[in-house]
Parts: structure tokens; C-alpha cells; sequence
């Protein structure tokens, strides 16, 4: 990989998300694990998504978590961890995270919490 500074990553990172997830995981990775205040929820949003499409869940649900340590308010955040607690086969953590999503933000009502509504 050519060597690029951490803001140059990020953006990479945002560039490949569409059309090369593997790469734009790759890029995202360096941030996320170097500088991840450089992110922004969207980009911990994409990466969490791009691992669930790569089916490594467990990083998913890492990415979440540092989520909501940098936006505690993010509703998104905690209804991706229910989504991910529910493929995990985690019915009781996906309900509470569902419940802190619609107690952020009751659009989420609307949605019915994944399968487990």
C-alpha cells in the first residue's frame, strides 16, 4: 500500500466504501486503530456496515462500541448494535440496545427493531 498520511486514508477510506469495501476497510482499519477522533459517525457507521457485509460481526460490533464512546448520543449506533446482537444470536443484548436506539430516537419505533419486534 503506498504510504499516505491518516487524513489521506480517511479519505480513501470514504472514496472505495461504494465500490470496494475490502479496500475501504483497509483504510478505515489505519484510521479507526491510529486515529480514530478523525472519524466521524458516518465513517464509524460505514466501516461497522462494511464489516457486517464482510460478515465479521464480532468487528462490527467493536466499531459500535468505539462509536458510542466518541458520540454516546448516537441512535444509529445502538440500533446497528442490535441489529449485529440479534446475527449474533444475542436476542436479550439486542433488545437493549433497540430500546436505548427508540429511548434516543423513537423513528426507530417505526422500523420495528429487526425481527425481534
Amino acid at each position: 500500500m503506498k504510504k499516505y498520511s491518516i487524513e489521506n486514508k480517511l479519505v480513501l477510506a470514504r472514496k472505495f466504501i461504494e465500490e470496494d469495501i475490502s479496500r475501504a476497510v483497509s483504510y478505515y482499519d489505519i484510521v479507526f486503530n491510529q486515529k480514530p477522533e478523525l472519524m466521524t459517525e458516518e465513517d464509524f457507521i460505514d466501516l461497522a456496515l462494511a464489516y457486517e457485509d464482510l460478515n465479521q460481526l464480532e468487528k462490527g460490533v467493536q466499531v459500535y462500541l468505539a462509536l458510542l464512546e466518541s458520540f454516546p448520543e448516537s441512535d444509529r449506533g445502538y440500533y446497528g448494535l442490535g441489529v449485529l446482537s440479534e446475527e449474533l444470536d444475542q436476542p436479550e443484548e439486542a433488545i437493549l440496545h433497540y430500546a436505548k436506539a427508540i429511548d434516543k430516537n423513537d423513528k426507530f419505533l417505526a422500523r420495528g427493531g429487526g425481527s425481534l419486534a
